[in-house]
């Protein structure tokens, strides 16, 4: 399933493995249940030209997080990455 983006960027990511969309704080959300086989994948070409960004996210948590949990994440997981 496709999420599609709302700016005039249209960076549109894609829903991977078993992941929801439910009721969010306005409009839908993303729900997923913490498993590393279901994210949101985002376009490869959307950092390409970016020097600095500002990530914000409304986050709920439901349950204990397990070890490596992550709100996002962007790199290749060799020595360019960094996740919060």
């Amino acid at each position: 399933m496709n999420v599609l983006d709302e700016s005039q960027a249209k960076n549109n990511a894609k829903l991977v493995g078993n992941v929801a969309l439910s009721d969010g704080k306005t409009g839908k959300a993303v729900s997923m249940n913490g498993s590393i086989s279901r994210y949101v994948k985002l376009t490869n070409t959307l950092t390409k030209r970016v020097k600095d960004f500002t990530v914000d996210a409304d986050v709920k948590l439901n349950g204990i997080q397990g070890d490596g949990a992550r709100i996002f994440e962007f790199g290749d997981m060799n020595k360019n990455y960094l996740y919060i």
